[in-house]
């Protein structure tokens, strides 16, 4: 079964299309995130170096948060770009799923046209008459900076 796997795998067949196709051997021994990590070394080794660019993150909207209700929760909005083979694909790959937190007073934000370091110290812009934040938009703003600080950490070195 491992050598017809690694032959699959070296033809350029995807992990998701090996798994589905061996998924009656598979059943009650290996899950699929189970074989995603056998495989993912054996993928590594025979594709050699990637650049990275090939590791592109993939953002995605933060997790349902109580105090923030959307009129589309997060399975309706993402179940198709997270079903679809690009998606998986790119996961397969090695890409990157990045969380980003909801900005609840991003429309106030965007509206004065203000940079997120201006809308948190409530700096105004020179030439135009903006009224500044309130303080509670203002401490949602930097909770949101932290947030996105921490979720972009694992990347860091990929960012400019």
């Amino acid at each position: 079964m491992r050598k017809v796997v690694e032959r699959e795998l070296a033809e350029g067949w995807s992990a998701r299309a090996v798994y589905d196709r061996h998924a009656a051997e598979f059943e009650g021994k290996l899950s699929y995130p189970q074989f995603v990590r056998y495989v993912r070394p054996l993928r590594a080794k025979e594709a050699g170096p990637r650049p990275v660019a090939e590791k592109a993150p993939l953002p995605t909207p933060a997790p349902e948060e109580p105090s923030a209700p959307d009129p589309k929760p997060l399975p309706f909005t993402f179940v198709r770009p997270r079903g679809s083979q690009c998606y998986r694909a790119a996961i397969d790959r090695g890409a990157v799923q990045l969380w980003m937190p909801r900005l609840l007073p991003a429309k106030e934000v965007e509206d004065r046209r203000l940079t997120f370091v201006q809308a948190r110290d409530a700096i105004l812009p020179e030439g135009r008459r903006v009224t500044p934040l309130g303080p509670f938009d203002r401490a949602r703003v930097r909770l949101w900076l932290e947030r996105m600080e921490a979720e972009f950490a694992p990347i860091a070195s990929w960012l400019p």
